[in-house]
């Protein structure tokens, strides 16, 4: 054989073995069983924390990072959050204000000069999603670390820890939104409007004695994080029902304080639940109305402590308005009865 039959040959042996190889290749790609995925994320600013904003209505936040965790809040669209880190298909985020965590009374002893501020007396302390030691654990808390102190509840008090407490969102209902420093100003203007809402006069002191149930939540190693879950977007059970229209403007009608022109004020008697508005940065109130596991209306009050009615079941008499750029009519609560 010639010298140049021998190179063609060859040639086609070399051309013949690397499609083969390619063809190999895609077969093995193709049977292969799907490998689970990590989700990327392109961090804003180079690195977590940072702001994000929720995407939808009712996301549910769970207190870790799966379906199979108790929901202990829901926000709506435009909410704003503080994203921590990811972990796969979850974002966890700073507890929200509005969420559910609570603390055993004798972990904590309240400020004589400011009740509604409290400091944790012992260390490793659980902060639970619920009242009660059955209820799965949101984060740890130290001694002489504080929380502002919303409702007592037997044993237990609802607080909102500052630190070290988090929730977890799905982050397809997460969007990137900025710096962290944008939700923390606003989380400290948050507890000053709070605090300022507080009555001066001390409720009675906190039992000195611990009880069997705290006890029971002396604390543990933090539980073990379970695999992530589906999309977790609260489709069953939907908040704030069908879009209102915007209402025109009246000639010389007043700005309101929530921002936007509104019709004259009228007065009502309502029902509901109470549950706190989130943050926005333009808030129409500081609370929202529930009414048959949907929101109905935005609350605010000069006069009313709406802070210690949160979750509770309520007739309001009041004032209402409706801004045009609102989502729901704005109450203006001038009184306030629980209802058992």
């Amino acid at each position: 054989m010639s010298r140049l039959n021998c190179t063609r040959v060859t040639a086609w042996i070399i051309v013949t073995l690397v499609c083969c190889s390619e063809v190999s290749a895609a077969a093995e790609a193709q049977v292969s069983p799907a490998q689970p995925q990590t989700a990327k994320l392109s961090v804003p600013f180079g690195q977590f924390p940072y702001t994000g904003k929720i995407a939808s209505d009712t996301v549910n936040v769970r207190s870790g990072p799966g379906q199979n965790f108790e929901s202990i809040n829901k926000l709506d669209a435009d909410s704003l959050v503080l994203v921590e880190e990811q972990v796969q298909e979850w974002m966890k985020i700073k507890l929200p204000r509005s969420s559910s965590a609570y603390i055993n009374k004798a972990f904590l002893s309240r400020s004589a000069q400011q009740p509604a501020l409290g400091t944790v007396t012992s260390n490793r302390v659980n902060i639970r999603a619920g009242a009660g030691t059955t209820f799965n654990v949101v984060g740890q808390l130290n001694k002489n670390d504080t929380v502002e102190i919303i409702s007592d509840q037997g044993e237990w008090l609802h607080i909102f820890p500052r630190n070290s407490c988090y929730g977890w969102v799905h982050a397809q209902f997460v969007s990137m939104f900025g710096k962290p420093e944008l939700y923390l100003a606003e989380e400290e203007n948050e507890s000053k409007r709070f605090l300022a809402s507080q009555p001066a006069v001390p409720p009675e002191p906190l039992p000195a004695v611990q009880t069997a149930s705290a006890a029971r939540d002396a604390a543990s190693s933090a539980d073990t994080v379970q695999p992530p879950a589906a999309p977790d977007a609260a489709s069953t059970e939907p908040d704030g029902g069908q879009k209102t229209a915007a209402v025109k403007k009246r000639n010389g009608a007043k700005k309101t304080a929530a921002a936007g022109d509104s019709e004259v004020a009228q007065p009502v008697v309502l029902e509901g639940k109470i549950l706190e508005s989130g943050r926005f940065f333009q808030r129409f109130g500081t609370h929202k109305l529930q009414q048959n596991k949907k929101v109905s209306h935005y609350l605010r009050s000069d006069t009313v402590n709406l802070n210690s009615y949160i979750y509770s079941q309520v007739r309001i008499n009041g004032k209402m308005t409706h801004p045009v750029k609102a989502k729901y009519p704005v109450v203006n609560v001038e009184q306030i009865t629980v209802v058992q």
